[in-house]
């Protein structure tokens, strides 16, 4: 005789033995990464919990913490992309466990991958706020981008009760670097405001001037066939970079620095009083007669 069974019930009755299957074959995994760890395969500690995302309790900390210690050590020899992928694995089975969120930051940065780095350690402070170790990472990651005030605050944010001393002086080094940079960017702008207000005064000045003439009798044109001419300045970030990017594509120019050569100034503001433009500032690059205000890659390849 026939029986019915209800739906819910054939269901559950199917996959029961699938569940237990793979609680069995998720349990055989962490013995089988507990032996690699042991012979050294750090690959193979990956391989074998690559499937483990649905253990719980004693078995999901086994593995995160099996995943941490293949992480630490592919870290320490080198492999920094086993390292990231062994970790970012561990923080699946262990959400906000401090310890593998360092390693996957210290793998970003060591990977230059900056965005992913800022996304651990803010994963690590928003879970530990008081870790000192996530305040060091976030000031030497703004460190590393020139992000100065960004890197001073999170430097300060170093507790010195907490940490160890040689992270106490690296934070304190940290923070006095970032204060000179801003210093130092802050005198380069107020240089940068007077050397514009020069050139305004020397248009100006100009105005009188036929254009083309040096007012002495000189022709002033714009910049032989093929030359390029840099007008910038020594302590200029901007033209160092401008500078670089020339010398790397083997393109010849003249260097004149604005601020130690006064006929430069002269010869940069008939220019652009010729071209109708006023420079805010340097580098302005004059490529065959066109000139090119500010550091701007897009605009030199289009010029040259």
């Amino acid at each position: 005789m026939l029986r019915f069974v209800p739906r819910t019930a054939a269901v559950c009755l199917v996959f029961t033995p699938c569940l237990a299957a793979a609680a069995v074959g998720q349990a055989e995994g962490v013995a089988e990464a507990r032996r690699a760890l042991a012979a050294g395969d750090l690959d193979g500690v990956v391989f074998a919990l690559a499937g483990a995302g649905d253990l719980a309790g004693a078995e999901a900390l086994e593995a995160g913490r099996l995943l941490l210690r293949a992480g630490r050590r592919a870290l320490e020899g080198g492999d920094s992309v086993l390292a990231l992928q062994a970790c970012q694995m561990g923080r699946r089975l262990l959400p906000g466990d401090a310890e593998l969120l360092l390693v996957c930051v210290a793998a970003a940065r060591r990977l230059q991958q900056f965005g992913a780095a800022e996304r651990y350690t803010k994963e690590l402070l928003h879970a530990h706020p008081g870790d000192w170790r996530g305040h060091l990472w976030a000031a030497r990651l703004a460190q590393a981008q020139g992000e100065w005030a960004r890197a001073e605050a999170a430097a300060l944010r170093v507790d010195p009760g907490a940490a160890p001393k040689d992270a106490v002086a690296e934070a304190q080094r940290i923070a006095e670097a970032a204060r000179a940079e801003q210093a130092a960017r802050a005198a380069a702008l107020s240089e940068l405001a007077s050397l514009a207000a020069k050139l305004r005064r020397e248009i100006q000045a100009g105005a009188r001037v036929p254009l083309g003439t040096a007012g002495d009798g000189a022709q002033v044109g714009p910049a032989p066939a093929e030359e390029v001419v840099l007008y910038g300045t020594a302590w200029c970030g901007y033209c160092k970079k401008a500078r670089r990017w020339l010398k790397r594509r083997g393109i010849p120019f003249v260097d004149r620095d604005v601020e130690r050569d006064p006929e430069a100034v002269q010869e940069l503001a008939r220019k652009a009083r010729a071209a109708g433009v006023l420079p805010r500032g340097v580098p302005v690059i004059d490529v065959a007669g066109e000139l090119v205000l500010g550091w701007s890659p897009e605009a030199l390849e289009a010029a040259v």
